[in-house]
């Protein structure tokens, strides 16, 4: 498939809209729902983001990439190892669960904020470019890369997302999180070089699935 910025604004413009079903469709039905359901708002706003990354590549408009890559990064690296694990908070009846949960959250916003915090401070850390065409994002001066390789910082990343989606008690939830991890090993082989870019892509593409699962929500779901 051919990564563009056509395809980052179409999949952006397609979550937009089902972000908001979702969010409706989880107040009127179960509002312990509603993070979870804001989702694919953020996935939408993420890819439009990207679809600016590759606007200002092709205009040679410096400013617009950095600004773009820097938000971009910022629901990437920071984002969605805190959101994830605290959407699936909420759904847990059990305590230990919501114990365990709850400290991958505290882990995921510790390590995002580690991954992060440079770029805003520096943004010249970033190197964007475009490769096979995917977008690379690379920050190998950032000081948290020289207190651990990528690779750990990728595995600590996937665990934190997929591990509390794995402990939902839902089974439509968890296959997310089991098509999250296949998502995760596939782009590690085959585009190891743009991990960031593509794992985000399908995992935004992934969360349309939300729509189908609202649209099944039975009113008053006792969850959390």
């Amino acid at each position: 498939m051919c990564f563009s910025a056509e395809a980052s604004f179409g999949v952006g413009g397609l979550l937009l809209p089902a972000g908001f079903y979702c969010i409706q469709s989880a107040i009127r039905k179960c509002p312990a729902y509603l993070p979870l359901a804001m989702t694919p708002l953020g996935f939408g706003v993420q890819q439009i983001c990207e679809g600016f990354v590759w606007m200002g590549r092709s205009h040679y408009d410096e400013a617009l990439v950095q600004t773009a890559s820097l938000v971009y990064l910022q629901f990437a690296l920071f984002f969605w190892p805190f959101w994830i694990p605290f959407c699936i908070l909420f759904l847990q009846s059990s305590w230990t669960k919501r114990l365990i949960i709850g400290s991958l959250a505290f882990l995921g916003f510790v390590g995002g904020l580690t991954l992060s915090l440079p770029l805003v401070i520096n943004p010249d850390l970033m190197e964007i470019s475009d490769l096979s065409h995917s977008i690379q994002y690379e920050f190998a001066d950032s000081f948290a890369l020289k207190l651990m390789p990528w690779a750990i910082w990728k595995l600590l990343y996937l665990a934190v997302v997929a591990a509390p989606i794995l402990l939902s008690e839902s089974k439509e939830v968890v296959v997310v999180g089991l098509a999250l991890i296949l998502l995760a090993v596939v782009i590690h082989f085959f585009n190891a070089f743009a991990f960031i870019s593509v794992w985000c892509f399908f995992a935004a593409v992934l969360s349309v699935y939300l729509c189908y699962f609202f649209a099944r929500l039975a009113p008053n779901s006792n969850h959390g």
